[in-house]
Order: structure tokens, then sequence, then C-alpha cells
């Protein structure tokens, strides 16, 4: 009960439409605003699409990996073809990697689709659920996991962290 409502306080597992709504107007004005529903794609052009919606995970972990090894846990693409198929190779990377592994789409959603797996069974039964290409990532252990949001303009040479969020 006390995790539930902490939930309730914590705007990253708001329900999306109440999320969404305040930025959907907001984008919308400014696209009015400045003649484009393309600009603010603009603000990462390292990601596809600016990282508003769609881009790849597995993408950006790699672009990651490569600046900071140690920082990124391993993590393995499963493209999605049958359920079957998926089911194989997630199996054979789980096992290999040992259990608990974490589960995910390729396509960042606000936390969507998001499993740490303990057994087979669970791999299964996430497989049948999630229908996509599916990240199978290491476990990392640890007592804290915090979101950070950080911004650099096209004129500064460091950028600025705005906020902090512990997950």
């Amino acid at each position: 009960m006390i995790a539930k409502l902490k939930r309730l306080f914590r705007w990253e597992f708001w329900p999306a439409p109440v999320f969404y709504l305040p930025v959907a107007l907001k984008y919308t004005s400014l696209a009015v605003r400045y003649r484009s529903f393309g600009l603010p794609m603009l603000a990462n052009p390292g990601m596809d699409t600016g990282g508003i919606i769609g881009e790849s995970k597995f993408q950006t972990l790699n672009e990651l990996a490569g600046a900071c090894p140690d920082h990124v846990p391993e993590t393995r693409l499963v493209r999605y073809q049958s359920a079957s198929q998926q089911q194989i190779e997630i199996l054979r990377i789980a096992r290999a990697m040992g259990y608990p592994v974490v589960l995910k789409p390729d396509v960042g959603q606000r936390g969507f689709g998001f499993k740490i797996a303990h057994s087979d069974a669970e791999v299964r039964a996430y497989v049948l659920r999630f229908a996509r290409d599916t990240l199978v990532q290491r476990y990392v252990p640890g007592p804290h996991e915090a979101g950070v949001f950080y911004y650099r303009l096209p004129h500064e040479r460091a950028g600025h962290i705005f906020a902090i969020t512990e997950k």
C-alpha cells in the first residue's frame, strides 16, 4: 500500500494520458508558434526523432558503451520474428548471463514492458506478452537507481544537470 501511494506522487509512474496531455498541448503551441512540428526533434540530434518517440534503446546503449563501457551493463538485442524463435534466443542468452536478467522493449516508452526475469518460465511469459524486439540485459543489483536529466545548449562547451530523480 505504501509503495502504491509513493508511486502516486512520482510523475514517471503517472498514467500516460495524464503525463502526455500537457506535453502535447505545449508541443502543439510551440509547433504553431515556430511553424514546425519537427523542430523539437533537433534537441537530441544524435537520436532518431530527437529521442521524442521511437528511439532504439539498444542503439543509445551501444553509443554510451563506446564512451563509458564500465557504466553500461551487458546488453543483447533479440529481434522478433516469432514467439518461438525469440523465446529460444532469449532463453539461451539469459542462461548464459545467469538469472535474473532484465527484459525490455527496444523502443523506450516510460518503462513500458520492463521486467526482471528470474526464470525460464518468466522469460516465456514475457515473450508471449510482448511481441517486439527485446533487449536482454545483465541485471545490476544496487540500492539506488536515478534518472539524470542533462542538457547542453549549442553554444556551450559543457552542459548542465537539470534534475536528478531517484527511482
